[in-house]
């Protein structure tokens, strides 16, 4: 939660324009899973406990179908999706480090905003396999642009410690992909491109006042 939150960050400082690379705010998210089940019995006597009940309720119900990648066939994958990360009949996580994530991303994309609880999104980033995380820090663009499309839809969540992190490093991205980009990739940035408040093809001089305009979805 810490590592993730920062309240004062922007877009400029994001690790897409450092040589660092730096995503322990990301890569740090993935212990959740491990640290809950470490502390599932306390879980009752927490805070959380209503936020983490009600989610776990309804993930087990009629949504976790959608969720299951063995269940979301190649067939539900959206074309244009397919085509920009080689999603095929007989693509596995194993021979496409797109896939996972693909196939935990595209059932958000299509749910309403209603029906997207915290649980399913962080499902989406505890399928980064290692093999994505390089690829984010090697600047890959199909790589950026499903973290751009989880950090929109995380950039709805109305939590002090998500909000405008998610936003700042949505908007680095679609900056990034704007500039860098190929045609196919910067077709599919007008999704994160709203969700943050970024205006595609717009100049550098631009930049801090639509910035500075964004939807703050946390206020």
């Amino acid at each position: 939660m810490i590592a993730f939150s920062n309240g004062h960050h922007r877009p400029e400082n994001s690790w897409l324009f450092t040589s660092t690379s730096d995503l322990q705010w990301l890569t740090v998210q993935v212990g959740l899973r491990a640290i809950m089940s470490d502390v599932r019995h306390m879980l009752k006597e927490s805070s959380w406990a209503t936020v983490y009940t009600k989610d776990a309720h309804e993930f087990r119900g009629t949504f976790r179908a959608s969720f299951d990648e063995d269940i979301l066939g190649f067939e539900d994958v959206p074309p244009d999706l397919k085509k920009v990360f080689g999603i095929e009949q007989h693509s596995t996580p194993k021979n496409n480090a797109y896939y996972a994530t693909i196939h935990t991303l595209v059932p958000l994309l299509t749910t309403n905003r209603t029906q997207k609880s915290l649980t399913r999104l962080m499902m989406v980033v505890h399928r980064f396999t290692p093999d994505l995380y390089q690829l984010l820090r090697m600047r890959d663009e199909r790589a950026l642009l499903l973290l751009a499309y989880w950090l929109g839809l995380m950039s709805e969540v109305h939590l002090w410690w998500i909000s405008n992190r998610a936003q700042s490093e949505c908007f680095a991205c679609c900056r990034y992909l704007d500039a860098n980009g190929d045609d196919t990739i910067r077709a599919l940035l007008p999704f994160p491109a709203n969700q943050c408040g970024y205006q595609i093809g717009m100049k550098e001089e631009e930049l801090e006042s639509v910035w500075a305009s964004r939807p703050a979805y946390g206020k």
